[in-house]
């Protein structure tokens, strides 16, 4: 053999510059292509920010509701009435001060099927809770976190995994521990007046029901507009259909009760709370599932068992601190995996 000449030797030195490994190494290749491959997506986990919102929420609904018992003299139609013409006032200001939306876009059909939707769950709450106790309430109403994750997969095919029913329906007992409703303990018999309802008993447990999926079906909503929607827009149409309804009410019931200072003060304390309740539960479901905004609003219960302590001296039971702890414990066992 002869040594190759200067020449060559140059051009063999390009070559093995130029030259990637996987036309000289073919193992090479095989581990190239396995490093490029795309790894194993991690297992998600729960968005903090949509946690914290949701608790938040919960918190303003507890308050407003200690600010509607307050004063339980003042008449009710009326109250609410004023309140949502101030929840309309509150958010067309909030939304006007965006400078995001014009008149013409808070009357789109999106928003205007969430305000018809969110205020017939509230009426029909109202409703059902003529002829039910408030425990029996509170236990049917519970099932809104069970709600929330059906429909989250059927209609917006997100997760429900088996960890998610198994708090769910671990909340749910404490709930039942904590409200005892007499249709399942048979502690207290409910007084005479029972005879004189305005509607049956069943019926009003399945006009509870109801309104608990329409509120469902609310958040269902919210949740699939997402980071398209704007909440004070939603704000605005719940409060102006609730307006409706309340008119339309006193229309029919034909008399109109004269508010004092305390009534005007009370529903504008009561109007501020709901828009920031409902203004935090939106954003909650921006960042996270439906199902898991209802596991974290059972802390609800909660709350308003720490306000009747602190503030009406009202004290739990044995059940009822059982039914807390079940609560709290799955709440913080899905809040540990948030982190």
């Amino acid at each position: 053999m002869h040594d190759p000449s200067p020449n060559d030797k140059k051009e063999i030195e390009l070559q093995l510059i130029n030259s990637n490994p996987s036309d000289i190494d073919i193992p090479q290749e095989k581990q190239f292509n396995h490093a490029s491959a795309k790894p194993p997506e991690p297992q998600s986990r729960y968005n903090k920010l949509g946690i914290y919102f949701t608790l938040l929420s919960v918190f303003s609904g507890v308050v407003v509701a200690v600010i509607w018992k307050w004063n339980p003299d003042l008449p009710s139609a009326e109250v609410i009435t004023l309140r949502s013409i101030f929840v309309c006032i509150m958010s067309y200001y909030l939304l006007k001060k965006q400078r995001e939306k014009s008149l013409q876009d808070l009357f789109s059909i999106q928003y205007i099927i969430i305000g018809i939707i969110s205020s017939l769950s509230v009426v029909t709450y109202y409703l059902g809770l003529i002829s039910l106790s408030v425990s029996e309430a509170t236990t049917i109403y519970a099932t809104l976190g069970i709600f929330n994750g059906i429909f989250g997969l059927l209609f917006l095919n997100e997760t429900y995994p088996m960890i998610e029913r198994l708090l769910g329906g671990a909340c749910f007992i404490g709930v039942l521990l904590i409200v005892r409703p007499p249709f399942l303990f048979g502690e207290e018999k409910q007084s005479n007046d029972t005879e004189e309802l305005f509607i049956p008993r069943y019926v009003a447990a399945l006009i509870m029901t109801l309104s608990t999926l329409l509120w469902a079906l609310t958040q269902i909503m919210i949740r699939k507009m997402k980071n398209g929607i704007n909440s004070y827009s939603v704000i605005f149409q719940s409060g102006l259909t609730m307006t409706l309804f309340c008119i339309c009410y006193m229309i029919m019931k034909g008399s109109f009760q004269t508010l004092t200072f305390a009534g005007y003060f009370t529903a504008l304390l009561i109007a501020s709370g709901s828009v920031y309740a409902t203004y935090t539960i939106i954003k909650a479901l921006e960042y996270e599932k439906p199902s898991v905004v209802g596991l974290f609003g059972y802390s609800e219960i909660i709350f308003a068992i720490i306000a009747d302590v602190l503030i009406f001296h009202i004290f739990p039971s044995l059940l009822t601190t059982l039914g807390m702890t079940i609560i709290i414990a799955s709440c913080l066992f899905l809040l540990k995996k948030a982190s």
